[in-house]
């Protein structure tokens, strides 16, 4: 034990030489979280409006104010224009009465049609609030039930889905950037004239990587928790379930480096890979939400059963079958390991000598 804590601390003394490396890999999902947070999971849209002068739009409004969902956000937040413009956004609504009937016409600019349907969505919803109130008791009400116990909003699922990524990236990218720095510095050869066992090497390279996942995880749920209000409520079991991950990440940056030798294409590759996996693994909602193509995809992704694992954490429910989730990750955990040292025995504890081209 004595051993593998002072080749520990002498990993963390080896970051000095890789701090941007470092930084990149704990705080890069934390800062994108960020950014993406404030533009893609904001259920709110700003929506133009320029008066008609007519007495309907005092009813549009009010009926664009009264959209949202139960838990009082607001889906429209109407702006008022004086003139016609696209200078505020890329569409505007305006009542006309060319026909003889109040009309409302959406006009858009450039804009995507994924787009044109969240607009067209939520103009729906407040025509149907305006066609209820005319047909009075013959009215069609639609009443939402949530099956979920309690009403989180979608920023806090994607955090949470980015939470893997924030272990599996800073696993991955450290462990690529320490071992080809080994290489760069010929600190390889330290390691192949060491009397201890590759095993105890490679244990104390993994155990840092593991404990800067952990902390780059950390700060992602820090930073939802300061955006949302919701945090995890059993925290040392996260840290469980994201165990798994930051051994796989681990296991593979250490392998990536120890196959490439070069920093810039094992910083690529670990890149690459891991929001291959993000994507892959329930990036943007539960991997059942999808296709059966993605689905079954996903089902290889460690990603996706340590979001599963969390998701209890914040919507107290159960979602897929956490017993299989588990003994997949262990599988999966111990396959890479395996590898890891196969890979490290063949190139670091042979008389090989080290690759300077």
């Amino acid at each position: 034990m004595r051993h593998i804590i002072r080749l520990t601390w002498n990993e963390f003394l080896l970051a000095r030489s890789e701090m941007a490396v470092l930084l990149i890999a704990v705080f890069q999902p934390t800062l994108m979280f960020f950014l993406m947070s404030l533009v893609l999971v904001q259920p709110t849209f700003d929506v133009q409006v320029l008066p008609s002068g007519m007495a309907a739009d005092e009813d549009l409004l009010r009926a664009m104010n009264t959209v949202g969902i139960q838990s009082g956000v607001p889906y429209i937040n109407p702006i008022l224009l004086e003139e016609p413009s696209f200078g505020l956004g890329s569409q505007y609504l305006h009542i006309e009465n060319e026909s003889g009937n109040p009309e409302v016409v959406q006009y858009f600019n450039l804009i995507d049609s994924n787009m044109v349907k969240n607009f067209r969505n939520r103009l729906t919803a407040a025509g149907l609030i305006l066609w209820n109130e005319e047909l009075g008791s013959r009215a069609v009400e639609i009443r939402e039930v949530p099956l979920l116990p309690i009403d989180v909003p979608y920023t806090v699922y994607f955090g949470l889905g980015m939470v893997p990524l924030a272990a599996f990236l800073a696993t991955i990218m450290v462990g690529a950037s320490t071992t080809t720095h080994d290489y760069e510095t010929d600190t390889i050869l330290e390691y192949q004239l060491s009397p201890l066992a590759p095993a105890w090497i490679l244990a104390a390279r993994i155990m840092r990587t593991v404990l800067i996942g952990w902390f780059a995880s950390t700060v992602l749920f820090l930073m939802l928790w300061l955006l949302s209000g919701y945090a995890p409520r059993f925290g040392i079991l996260a840290a469980v379930i994201l165990f798994p991950i930051c051994l796989i990440g681990s296991s593979l940056g250490v392998s990536i480096g120890l196959a490439i030798r070069r920093p810039l294409p094992a910083f690529v590759i670990s890149l690459a890979s891991s929001f291959l996996f993000w994507l892959m693994g329930g990036a943007f909602g539960l991997p059942s939400g999808f296709n059966q193509g993605y689905e079954l995809v996903s089902r290889f992704i460690p990603n996706t059963h340590a979001v599963e694992l969390l998701f209890p954490m914040m919507y107290e429910i159960n979602v897929g079958s956490p017993v299989l989730s588990v003994i997949i990750l262990v599988l999966q955990s111990g396959l890479s390991l395996l590898l890891v040292y196969r890979l490290y025995r063949n190139r670091v504890a042979s008389s090989q000598e080290p690759n300077h081209a």
